[in-house]
């Protein structure tokens, strides 16, 4: 079995057409990774029930890169939680890739 992030077509022929990523590609300070790898990183989280990751390109050059949480039950959003959103996507995923924000 082989995994990875791209939309891919098996036809009758035994051959396959790639079309492209399945998930967004952030690109942050040149290193590249799929929103996917964050996602996966964040929801593994219990505190955590769904997570969507973006990467804006702005009008001077600098790119933001906000994390949108949806808590689960009975859970808030704090500075504790915040930070160990951080480290589950440093350890996870990426140190270059910890969001600018966390809403």
């Amino acid at each position: 079995m082989w995994r990875h992030g791209d939309w891919i077509t098996l036809t009758s022929h035994g051959s396959v057409i790639v079309h492209g990523r399945s998930d967004s590609t952030l690109n942050r300070n040149g290193v590249r990774l799929g929103s996917a790898d964050i996602h996966d990183a964040v929801e593994r989280l219990p505190e955590i029930t769904e997570a969507l990751v973006i990467g804006a390109e702005e009008p001077d050059g600098g790119y933001w890169m906000p994390l949108f949480v949806v808590l689960a039950a009975g859970v808030t959003l704090d500075d504790t939680l915040r930070e160990k959103i951080k480290e589950a996507i440093r350890t996870g995923a990426s140190p270059r890739h910890v969001p600018d924000e966390i809403i």
